[in-house]
């Protein structure tokens, strides 16, 4: 009896965790990892990412609010929180 009941559950929890990992309609900005030769972490919704190209100017961020190619580079922490991307980066002269 022990072992039908076990198999039983098994059986529950295998079906449960495959419905569970089927993914939605997930946008591509959300799951792309970036091209061969950069790294890329998505931040709070679209556009907003940190890019690391190379580690040549460390980890940048774009300002797509501001009109025209801003953004800001070497970039040493990032925190995410309540709907505000706060970052702390250094100037290297």
């Amino acid at each position: 009896m022990k072992i039908i009941v076990y198999r039983v559950f098994l059986f529950l929890f295998v079906v449960l965790n495959v419905f569970a990992c089927k993914s939605g309609n997930t946008e591509k900005f959300y799951t792309n990892k970036g091209e061969w030769d950069t790294a890329r972490i998505p931040l709070l919704k679209k556009p907003y990412e940190a890019i690391n190209v190379n580690n040549e100017e460390g980890w940048c961020m774009n300002l797509f609010a501001i009109d025209g190619d801003t953004g800001f580079d070497n970039i040493k922490r990032i925190t995410v929180g309540n709907g505000i991307i706060i970052t702390y980066s250094e100037i290297q002269f």
